[in-house]
């Protein structure tokens, strides 16, 4: 009597696993992991008849390398900052800038200007680099926002006096600064010694501040003001 051995579905199983997919193993143990997309591919089942899809990843290597990361900054209420961010990779390369992970409209160049800062400013800022193998995101830069409330006043020494006579600097024993508010009440003055062109002032308010400066000459005569200066505290 002739026997014939019959492939239940355990045998058949064990068959598939120490074949095919032992064959497939080292090739994707092999396979060299970059960054990459994701692809699938059709393995046919030589035990069977017809094709049984496996979802199996490829790596596809995307071209693009970072050679400078944005970084955080520091900026004051109503000013400028621009955040940078170079790269290299084949073909053309472009760029979305992101705020808090979501895309900022238009913003699709190598930098980002950040034209007149405002508190809504503030936050982490990325960019994604794409170009037709596929795209990389660069680090996060904080952006963070503040209130500069200083000011830095400098002058030139008077060389004449009103009625045109010489002053020699021997003769100017000090500086006096006046500081006003936008409703021309003043705010302070401030006494600066002779042989120092300089004062810087900080904690000022909310507002619009104005400075002037006069000379004071040996004999206790005080000058005229200086052309009229402003700082604006937003």
């Amino acid at each position: 009597m002739t026997t014939t051995t019959k492939f239940t579905a355990k045998v058949f199983s064990v068959i598939l696993a120490s074949g095919l997919l032992a064959q497939l193993a080292p090739m994707v143990e092999a396979a060299s992991w970059k960054r990459a997309n994701k692809t699938q591919v059709s393995a046919v089942n030589p035990l069977q008849s017809s094709a049984t899809n496996t979802t199996q990843e490829q790596t596809v290597a995307v071209d693009i390398n970072i050679t400078f990361q944005p970084m955080s900054q520091y900026v004051s209420v109503n000013n400028l900052t621009t955040l940078n961010v170079a790269a290299t990779g084949s073909g053309t390369l472009s760029y979305q800038w992101r705020k808090n992970g979501v895309a900022i409209p238009d913003a699709v160049k190598s930098y980002y200007d950040i034209s007149a800062a405002t508190m809504e400013d503030q936050g982490a800022y990325d960019v994604i680099v794409s170009n037709s193998t596929g795209s990389v995101v660069s680090n996060s830069a904080q952006v963070t926002v503040f209130v500069d409330r200083t000011a830095n006043m400098f002058w030139q020494p008077p060389t004449t006096r009103e009625d045109g006579s010489a002053l020699a600097l021997e003769n100017i024993s000090s500086y006096r600064i006046y500081v006003t508010n936008e409703a021309g009440s003043l705010e302070a003055t401030y006494n600066v010694p002779a042989g120092q062109y300089y004062h810087y002032f900080d904690n000022l308010e909310t507002g619009t501040h104005y400075f002037a400066i006069t000379a004071i000459d040996t004999d206790g005569v005080e000058s005229d003001f200086s052309e009229l200066m402003s700082k604006t505290i937003f």
